[in-house]
This record gives structure tokens, sequence and C-alpha cells, in this order.
């Protein structure tokens, strides 16, 4: 399907300019790149898309994500290829930290932040030292959930030369859970075991009489808070105490004589938090909450309000300061609205202000890595609407023939297509009884392809609800077959049906003239990606270039940094991307280390190798 004027269904908030050159601002704003991309990814004047890297100490520099892929490939290594970008993580990390500390000064609250990073959004080590290696005020703890990270935690915080970390512990705790926690702690090693259900607290409770409790072994207590409106995530949420149950828990812990352990308050609003406002119930409620176990004599220092910000928030430009970069408005948002909430509830309480702590993952460290992939051919849809059956035609093919008139002049596009498949599947009964032959057939599919590009134009500006507008955009839009696995790269894309930013690297001051959904290597259905990622609208199709001869084309994937390395298998017996690691020198970008797959099948044809092991 060619994109053109406002008509496309893609292209339903950003209209292509129909006089003047396509500039790269144009594809910034088609490609929502200051959404998903907070600062750290721009397109230069060539068309290029840049990634921005900064350092704590002030060095600064941008690199062209083509040629790091030039590099790549110099050096005898080959796409798929996933960049990690440690500056961008350090920086995000160091931006909320900076962030939560200045809320803190302007409302008048205790100094008082720790940082926990939970494992589970991504626990490659280097990943996970990056996290460790940035220059915050306040110190970075480890959230946890089950013995294989805990263990990994414990040889992080070990290994550390930075302030001393803790390790929060969540999760099912079961008994084996519970006694590695206490085998840690009473080593030495800072532990909150944090209760998230009653049978738990038999389990803690249980092991501490076998084992003892260690000095270094503290308990935190997860409550259940919502707004009114919230039954199903109140009631059926998978972790959390409701306030008859969390009564229930500190009856059990009271009479184990462990209620002065309880250090720490915890909730956990839930994911994709895409306005910091949204968090305000919960923290009223648990402001309340905090102190009345207080004043039951629980020593709670701490509050722990969970993660759960969203990768992808409309930007909000800043009157006051217009050069402040949009992610750090949003850290502050953030930042104000949860100190400013807890300061407020507790003006004038009897009770002191708790420490914070935040645990968010995936809106840290999205950004900081990009995966790139050259596109192997595209199957192209829909590109004639002047086919027209001859007047002896059979009946079927004569029908969707005068399909094409009237679709020029629909006014409900939803008509044209129930007619449309309906003569198509009369022609195709016709072949099966022998009544057609396989170029009737043929022609019968050219047909209907004309009526669906005659009617795509209108889905735009005529409402097509439902199934219809689906299909329709599905059929018109072109295939571009990348060299990579939605199952290995991204698996939530196929999973969860999360949408995640998917553009060209190069070419971006040229208008896109195919609307595409991506096939990926696998022979599986469902490994496709259809939608683009956006705040506003729920978009169809992927704008994309017509490729070229001898030009190889490269598609990038933004957000991958969280979870999708985690997430990964061995669909297909396919192994790793390319794993390459940038990082700033001094000023100068530099592919800092290249962990290339495996020898076994790595040629430019098949970068994925088969693991037979």
């Amino acid at each position: 399907m060619v994109l053109k004027g406002a008509q496309s269904t893609l292209l339903t908030r950003v209209e292509v300019p129909d006089e003047g050159p396509w500039a790269p601002a144009d594809s910034e704003s088609l490609y929502r790149i200051p959404e998903w991309g907070e600062g750290h990814y721009a397109v230069n004047s060539h068309g290029d898309l840049l990634v921005t890297l900064e350092s704590s100490d002030g060095a600064r520099s941008t690199v062209s994500l083509r040629a790091l892929i030039d590099e790549l490939q110099e050096d005898g290594h080959f796409t798929p290829a996933t960049f990690f970008f440690p500056d961008i993580l350090e920086r995000r990390v160091e931006e909320l930290d900076a962030a939560i500390d200045y809320a803190c000064q302007a409302h008048g609250c205790p100094d008082s932040y720790r940082l926990a990073f939970p494992i589970k959004v991504n626990q490659r080590l280097d990943f996970l030292q990056a996290i460790g290696a940035a220059k915050t005020k306040h110190p970075v703890d480890y959230e946890v959930s089950g013995i294989p990270e805990l263990d990994r935690a414990r040889g992080l915080c070990a290994d550390s030369s930075g302030p001393d970390r803790r390790i929060i512990c969540h999760g099912s705790k079961g008994r084996n859970y519970v006694r590695k926690a206490i085998e840690f702690a009473a080593d030495g090693q800072k532990i909150v075991l944090v209760i998230e259900a009653p049978w738990e607290a038999h389990s803690l409770i249980g092991e501490i009489a076998d084992h003892g409790l260690p000095e270094q072994l503290k308990l935190g207590l997860r409550v259940r808070p919502a707004p009114g409106d919230s039954v199903d995530r109140h009631f059926q949420s998978k972790f959390g105490l409701t306030p008859a149950s969390l009564l229930e828990t500190l009856q059990s812990l009271q009479k184990a004589k462990l209620t002065s352990s309880v250090t720490m308050l915890h909730f956990h609003r839930g994911k994709d938090i895409t306005d910091p406002e949204e968090l305000r119930p919960e923290l009223q409620e648990v402001g309340r909450i905090y102190q009345e176990l207080r004043t039951m004599g629980l020593p709670i220092d701490e509050l722990n309000i969970g993660g759960g910000l969203s990768t992808s928030r409309p930007v909000r430009p800043s009157d006051d300061n217009p050069e402040t970069p949009a992610r750090e408005q949003r850290w502050q948002e953030y930042a104000d609205v949860i100190i400013g909430q807890i300061s407020n509830d507790l003006q004038g309480s009897e009770h002191s202000i708790p420490r914070i702590i935040t645990e968010n993952g995936k809106a840290l460290v999205a950004q900081s890595e990009f995966l790139v992939s050259e596109v192997l051919g595209v199957s192209r849809r829909a590109q004639q609407t002047n086919f027209r059956a001859l007047a002896k035609s059979p009946q079927p093919l004569r029908d969707l023939s005068e399909l094409i008139g009237e679709a020029k002049v629909a006014i409900i596009p939803e008509e044209c297509i129930e007619e449309a498949v309906l003569h198509r599947a009369r022609a195709r009964t016709m072949f099966r009884d022998g009544r057609l032959s396989l170029a009737d057939l043929a022609t019968a599919d050219s047909l209907f392809a004309a009526v669906m590009a005659e009617l795509a134009p209108k889905a735009s500006s005529i409402d097509i609800q439902g199934r219809s507008q689906g299909d329709l955009g599905r059929f018109c839009a072109d295939i571009y077959h990348i060299n990579a696995s939605i199952f290995q790269s991204v698996p939530d894309a196929w999973a969860v049906d999360l949408r995640f930013p998917v553009l060209p690297i190069e070419n971006l001051d040229q208008c896109p003239d195919r609307c595409a959904v991506i096939s990926d290597i696998s022979c599986d259905e469902d490994g496709v990606l259809e939608r683009f990622i956006d705040p506003y609208d729920d978009v169809l199709g992927i704008p994309l270039h017509s490729l070229k001869r001898r030009q190889t084309y490269y598609v990038g994937i933004g957000l991958v940094g969280a979870y999708q390395e985690a997430l990964s298998n061995s669909h297909n017996l396919f192994n790793k991307t390319t794993q390459a690691v940038v990082r700033l020198k001094g000023n100068t970008p530099n592919i800092d280390e290249v962990r290339p797959v495996a020898n076994t099948g790595n040629t430019p044809n098949n970068p994925y190798p088969t693991n037979l092991s």
C-alpha cells in the first residue's frame, strides 16, 4: 500500500506533506522518536538514526547505528545485532536519583532514598554491573524474585566496591528460598524479606525457629492498596496483603516475636504507568497504613513504592525550562508526585517521613539496548487498482471487477469488504469443483486485491469498525521479511502483544512510501510485528521505504533492554544475536566488546547459528 497524503491507516495522526521535501523532523514525528527515545535517539540531517551517549562527567557524543553496523561487518560480524549502551543505562539511573534528591529538598524531606533494581528485568552480568557503576548520591540495591536471582545478587554485592548494597527479596517464599536468605544474612549480607501472603509468614517463622534470626535480616510487608473503582486488581492480584490478611500476618509475627524486625512497607501498583498522578490514591492509602502500623509499634522506617513506569509516555514540553530533556522532566514529575504526596500526608503527623525506595526497571533500562536486522526480501500486496475481468470471465470474476468501481465511491467500506470476500469464496469453490482454471483463480485474487487497494485510502477518513479495519490493513500492507526471530529477540511482542518502536535506521530524510508488517525468519505465522508503538493511537502497520536493488535495508527495533533477553528461548534452535557493547571513551563512542554468535552456521544468510548442545 502506497502512503500518500494523510490517507493511510498508518498516518492517522501525522500527515505526509503534499508539498515541500520530506525532512528528518518529519520522520522523528512519524516514528514517535521523542516519545520512546527520550532524547537518546534522534535523526540527523543525512537521515541516519543516531544514538546520543552521555557520561556522568559531562562527555557527550552521537553515533549512527548504520556506522556501528558497518564497523561490525568490517570485523566479520553479522546482523541481527543487539547494541548495548551502558552510558544510557547509567545516565538514566543517575537522573532518577537526582530527581528524587531534588524533590526531597523542594519538599523539605529528609535526604533518604534508595533505588532498588529488579534483576528479573535483565539478568546479564554486564548490565547489572552498569547499574552498580552509576554515580548516584544514594545507594543502589537489588530486588530479586527467587533463589537464582538471590545467588546472582549476592555475588554482585560481594564484588561491589560501591556503597553497602542490600538485597530485597520478593516472589513466593518457600522454605528453601527463606533458608537461603537467612544463610546469606548470617554471612553478613543485608537482606529484606518482604512478606506478600499470610502463608509466607508461616514459612518464615518456621525457618527462623530452626536457624535463628540474623542481625542483617529485616522483614517487609507488601500491601495491596487500590482506588475504589479497581475491584479486580484489589481482590485478585497475585501478591499483596489485603487489610484483613495484613492483620492476620501481624498476629502471626507478633506471636513469633518478630514484629520488631519489620522495617519496610511495600506496594506495587502495576505496570505501564503513563502518568505519575495515577499513583496518588495508592500513596495516600499506604501512607495511612504506614501511620497505623507505626502507632501499633512496628519500627517501619522505609516505604517501598515499587515501579511500573511506562517506557513510552507523551512529551510534556516545559515552559519554565525548555532546555531540560523531556525524560528529566518525566523523572522530576514522578519524584515530585511521590515525595510531595508522602510529605503532605505526613505533615503534622507524629511519625517521621520514611526512607523512599523505588523499584523501576523497565523505564530505566529499555532504551539502553537496540536491535538491528537486515531485510531479506519483500512480499508486495495490492499493487494495482486498474485490473479488470473480461466480459466472458466466470461470474465471480465479473462481480469482483464491478466491485472495484463501487469501492471507489463506497460510503460503507465494510459492505464492500464482505461482498468481495463472498465473491472470492465463490471463485475458490468453483476452482475446487473444477469449473475454474488456475489462471482464473489467480485473476480472482488479483481482482480481490484491487478492491482492497481501492478501499485502503478510506480507512483513515471513514470509520471502519472492528475486524474489517484490521483485515483491510493487513491485506494491503507489504510483508518485509527480516533476518531475525521475533520469538528469540522480542518475545513480548508475541506473548503479550507488547508493541515496540520499529523503524529504518537510515533514509529517514526520505518519505516512506510503503506500509508494511514485519515477518521474522521463522516459519510461524505469529512471528510478525504489525503494529507500531504509539502513545496516542492504535496504529496498524509500519511505514518503510521501497527496497532498492543491491542495497541492504536495515530495520531497527527499540526498547529491547527490558525483559526480552531474559525471556528469550531456543525457538527453532536459534541462538542469541551478535551483541555489541558501545560506550564512550573520552568523547568518542567505541564498540568496547563484541559477543559474536557461535561459529556453527554463522554466515551472512544464516546469522542465527544452530545450537545442538
